[in-house]
């Protein structure tokens, strides 16, 4: 599969159904590979792009006890597809029928201004950090935990954006008010 790199682009949905989703994203992206088997979305849930994407193109978390998934560049076509044809779900014997959702498509993903601080806002402090992340994250104190978001910004954007096909050079800052609103800025050399 070739890499996009002209304009990455993210989309993101949350699915709203009347019950609230209690199950992990785990047990979730098993019962869309089971019920959806042939679509193209199931290749990037399943681990088959593991070794083409170093980053990966579609998440699917639970937010909230509401279906999310998040999708960038080349996870985004075949997203908006499952999206199309799933107006429902099974998971663990439950049928969850999902009656709205929130959509937000974004078509400049990581642009880039010199000497200018972009804002980023996450909804979670998790969605920013792997597995290994979050245990450090969770061990810290309160007044810790800004500076330890901002030093794995610093490292994290930029390998974020190289996989995306942008390549930002000189220095990272990465300043946050708060746990969830950061803000970062290159110093172009």
């Amino acid at each position: 599969m070739e890499k996009l790199t002209d304009n990455p682009h993210s989309f993101f949905i949350k699915l709203f159904c009347k019950d609230p989703l209690h199950a992990t994203p785990f047990v979730i992206k098993g019962a869309i590979m089971k019920q959806y088997p042939n679509e193209n979305f199931i290749s990037f849930i399943s681990g088959e792009h593991r070794g083409v994407f170093l980053y990966p193109r579609v998440q699917v978390k639970v937010l909230r006890n509401q279906l999310c998934i998040f999708a960038i560049n080349e996870g985004v076509e075949p997203t908006k597809a499952l999206i199309d044809k799933m107006k429902s779900l099974i998971v663990e014997d439950i049928s969850y029928i999902f009656s709205e959702s929130n959509v937000a498509e974004n078509f400049n993903l990581f642009e880039i201004i010199p000497n200018q601080y972009q804002k980023y806002k996450f909804i979670t402090p998790w969605v920013a950090l792997n597995k290994r992340q979050v245990k450090q994250y969770d061990r810290l104190f309160y007044d810790e935990k800004p500076s330890f978001l901002s030093e794995m910004l610093v490292k994290n954007l930029p390998f974020i954006c190289s996989d995306l096909g942008r390549n930002p050079k000189g220095e990272l800052q990465v300043r946050s008010k708060d746990f969830l609103l950061l803000t970062f800025f290159y110093l172009i050399s």
